[in-house]
């Protein structure tokens, strides 16, 4: 996610997070993509916001589709994938919880 020689401000901009704080995301993501991977990773919104915004800010910044394959090993059309589908949970994710908050306020306050 920070590969290269991007200095803080870089990924600042890019990530709206430090470089420590992507660093930190990496590690999380390291685990999920090792092979003998046993236990859950937790992401805070924040770090969730890190990854959405990599996602798409990797996708506009590469010219071509081959370009793109070559320096991320991803295709294109699968980051987009996954970047919809992670905005998308979120959203879900929230109205549930939103749901069960009123339902649960609802019966707080009848009784």
């Amino acid at each position: 996610m920070t590969g290269g020689n991007w200095g803080g401000e870089i990924v600042e901009f890019y990530l709206g997070s430090t470089r420590e704080a992507a660093d930190d995301i990496n590690e999380g993501l390291a685990l999920i993509a090792s092979v003998n991977h046993r236990s859950e990773v937790t992401f805070t919104i924040q770090q969730l916001h890190v990854i959405h915004s990599c996602l798409t800010g990797a996708v506009v910044d590469f010219i071509s589709d081959e370009d793109f394959h070559l320096r991320t090993g991803w295709y294109r059309e699968n980051a987009i994938a996954f970047a919809r589908e992670l905005g998308r949970s979120l959203r879900e994710l929230m109205a549930t919880d939103s749901a069960s908050q009123r339902r649960s306020d609802a019966v707080d306050g009848g009784s």
